[in-house]
């Protein structure tokens, strides 16, 4: 007879084939010419993931950025885009967030001359010249605000699920490590989607825990 820990990671094992098979079919529907189903399904599989790897932490569009960040490949979409960085504090609900947008205002407009992406750690030294050390510090924890990721959640999967349809975004004049940025799309997406599957997988199947915590305050 199976012990508890033995049926629980088979049931497991189900899910994530289950799930791998969905993600799986997310290219033949692109292929077929459902593009934008294809890149709603990519983005809310990504938005669910995140969920659930940082689960209690509230917050959508920080847990998709953050599990594209912590484990992806596609670097450039956690790179900040100083226009989004603006929007992005600004309309933060943190009132603290608000003011230290306002502080960065004329930096950021600045920076966004140079029509290319920054670091985190550029974008936290162009600040230390008007930021006091606290901000500076609660600037670093909202710097995912800025990314091209968030971009990709505000204006693809927030217009496919809100208004029934968008566009792949692209960006004229920009470049990121000196080359021209690609749009927004599915083919930069999808590839970030499996390989953050895989490591929410593996980590649930190599601790015995549902993505690595079993929902578990204790």
């Amino acid at each position: 007879m199976k012990n508890n820990g033995e049926v629980k990671l088979e049931f497991m094992e189900a899910y994530f084939k289950g799930l791998n098979n969905k993600i799986t079919f997310l290219k033949e529907l692109f292929d077929d010419g459902h593009k934008e189903e294809a890149l709603l399904l990519c983005c809310c599989y990504i938005e669910g993931l995140g969920n659930q790897l940082y689960w209690p932490t509230d917050g959508s569009c920080r847990n998709f950025v953050y599990i594209l960040k912590e484990h992806s490949i596609k670097k450039i979409l956690w790179h900040i885009h100083p226009k989004q960085l603006q929007i992005g504090l600004s309309e933060a609900r943190n009132s603290r967030v608000r003011e230290i947008g306002k502080k960065l205002e004329a930096i950021l407009i600045e920076a966004r001359k140079a029509n290319v992406l920054y670091p985190e750690k550029e974008i936290l030294l162009l600040s230390e010249t008007v930021l006091k050390v606290d901000e500076l510090e609660k600037l670093s924890q909202n710097l995912w605000r800025g990314t091209i990721a968030a971009i990709a959640y505000d204006r693809i999967r927030s217009e496919l699920v809100h208004r029934l349809g968008a566009v792949d975004v692209s960006f004229s004049n920009m470049t990121f490590e000196g080359h021209a940025l690609p749009n927004i799309d599915f083919e930069l997406l999808y590839s970030p989607l499996m390989h953050v599957f895989v490591y929410v997988k593996e980590l649930s199947l190599s601790s015995g825990k549902w993505f690595g915590h079993d929902f578990d305050q204790a």
